[in-house]
């Protein structure tokens, strides 16, 4: 027969991994999100400083869970005009994250190193957020970045997940984007060559190029091409739709560079037409010649 405290231990192991089963369970359901994964205190930083009044009205929309990239989780406003981006934070920088690691003690330099690497993957985010807001407004359709505690307020905002479940989050200390919600570039250029609205393809490539040139004479770089929905298109003309990869970059101001910009942005365009579509894959050429003209 069993001791009862062997018993007793058995009984708790099977209950906490029920629990944890149960507990990942709801986490697949909800694409991943949780408020733990974005609630994680801002630290003020004053080169991140905000000129924008706070965007009470738009908040006061319930939003609803659109889908994830790399860095963020992705809401979308009930009038389908606006999303709101709150970043992934890795495990390890999330409020007690001993629990997703409860043996990191044991190897203390590489828990460090691994915290640093997430610190400074979150840095170059928030910093390219703000080249965004502060340079690149009509560029990205970014009308709000938080990137700084607000304790002056207390605004909030309702979430609703994937798995229907709401939330009522308060924002005074998390760090988010408000941007104009876009649709993808390349899906609505496929539809269009389907369709064979050729004049509004054409439309939409000139855009895209203008776009890109627009950017460089901010001296900014985008460490990222086109590929994976990260440039899109709103109201009437192109925009970026990922905001996180942007460096400043002086030499992008220079004709010669900025041209081998445009040709790596939009690369997969490039592939993608001349497979597809000669006619508009020679329009495409053109306008690239004729860049710096």
């Amino acid at each position: 027969m069993k001791h009862p405290s062997t018993l007793l231990f058995s009984s708790l192991a099977v209950f906490i991994l029920l629990l944890a089963k149960v507990d990942r369970l709801n986490l697949k359901a909800a694409h991943g999100f949780c408020l733990h994964a974005v609630d994680v205190p801002l630290t003020p930083n004053l080169s991140w400083q905000t000129l924008e009044p706070f965007p009470t009205k738009i908040l006061e929309q319930t939003f609803t869970y659109l889908d994830k990239g790399a860095q963020n989780f992705v809401f979308e406003s009930e009038d389908q005009n606006y999303v709101l981006k709150f970043y992934r934070f890795p495990s390890r920088l999330r409020q007690f994250s001993f629990v997703s690691h409860p043996f990191s003690f044991l190897v203390p330099s590489k828990t460090a190193e691994a915290k640093s690497y997430s610190e400074r993957r979150v840095q170059f985010s928030y910093n390219s957020y703000f080249l965004a807001s502060r340079y690149l407004k009509q560029e990205t359709g970014v009308i709000y970045v938080h990137l700084n505690p607000t304790p002056d307020l207390d605004p909030k905002v309702r979430l609703k997940d994937r798995a229907g479940h709401f939330y009522e989050l308060p924002l005074a200390n998390i760090g988010f984007v408000l941007q104009k919600k876009g649709q993808p570039f390349l899906p609505l250029l496929k539809s269009r060559i389907q369709h064979q609205q050729i004049h509004l393809a054409e439309q939409m490539i000139d855009s895209l190029i203008h776009l890109i040139v627009s950017r460089c004479s901010r001296g900014i770089t985008d460490l990222d091409n086109m590929a994976n929905d990260n440039y899109g298109w709103a109201e009437d003309h192109a925009v970026h739709l990922d905001i996180g990869r942007f460096v400043p970059h002086e030499e992008m101001k220079k004709i010669s560079v900025y041209r081998q910009e445009v040709i790596r942005v939009t690369s997969p365009l490039a592939r993608y037409l001349k497979k597809n579509s000669p006619e508009l894959s020679q329009y495409y050429e053109q306008q690239i010649s004729k860049i710096g003209a």
